[in-house]
């Protein structure tokens, strides 16, 4: 599974630069067309129609470029990452017979590591890390769905996000549409975790919002004095990984 992590990012990345080519060429032409044409300020003005055009492929060439950029930088940090020694526990228990994988989704659980590998991000979290983990449904997804004759039709969709909250202030969303109404993963996700790390809080309620809010201003004073939250906030009953 490693090796397959490794292929797929670096086709990610051939596949993104390409993009990235084709958002530079369509800036390039917008620009020359814009200053051959005289007058630029004018033609930018979005209060004509023809200015619209412009503008429109103005945004959509630098919106392409910065998106494409961030995940060709993604990509190349998780395969240096992938041979980084503080990382190698994490990435060689993914070959392990025990892992259980969402592949579609990006999640990967391993005997000791949560992982989200996904285009435009991934993270790797020990579960003695992880200190409360809910399921949130409230965030909408639009899928354009393409038909014949250039037709559009737009469905909207509900997405499962998990919400990670960790001992060090940080928060994750991982999941969206590819676990929608599918609780099965969620459950198998809380119970890996609960195995390995039995003081995790699950679901949502008003009591562990205000325990967390309470623990993050906690880390942030931790922080500012110099100190890593992990170490006061582990569990010590728990085997732990390297930090």
């Amino acid at each position: 599974m490693k090796e397959d992590i490794l292929k797929q990012s670096k086709k990610e990345i051939i596949k993104r630069s390409f993009y990235l080519v084709f958002a530079v060429v369509i800036l390039s032409v917008t620009i020359i067309v814009l200053i051959n044409s005289g007058d630029i300020w004018n033609k930018l003005d979005i209060r004509s129609d023809k200015s619209r055009g412009y503008v429109f492929f103005l945004g959509i060439a630098i919106g392409c470029m910065i998106y494409n950029i961030r995940i060709i930088i993604n990509k190349k940090k998780l395969i240096s990452d992938l041979y980084e020694e503080k990382y190698k526990m994490a990435f060689d228990e993914l070959d392990d017979s025990s892992t259980v994988s969402y592949y579609n989704a990006g999640i990967y659980l391993t005997k000791h590591y949560l992982l989200y590998i996904v285009a435009k991000q991934y993270c790797i979290l020990p579960y003695e890390d992880i200190v409360w983990i809910y399921l949130d449904r409230r965030i909408p997804i639009k899928k354009i769905i393409f038909r014949k004759k250039f037709i559009f039709r737009e469905e909207l969709k509900v997405g499962n996000y998990v919400r990670i909250h960790t001992n060090f202030g940080k928060i994750y969303e991982i999941g969206g549409e590819t676990l929608a109404d599918d609780n099965y993963a969620y459950k198998t996700i809380c119970n890996r975790c609960y195995q390995v790390n039995p003081h995790i809080e699950f679901d949502y309620s008003d009591g562990n919002k205000a325990e967390y809010k309470a623990m993050r201003e906690k880390i942030k004073q931790i922080k500012k004095a110099g100190n890593d939250p992990r170490n006061v906030f582990r569990p010590s009953d728990i085997e732990h990984t390297p930090l």
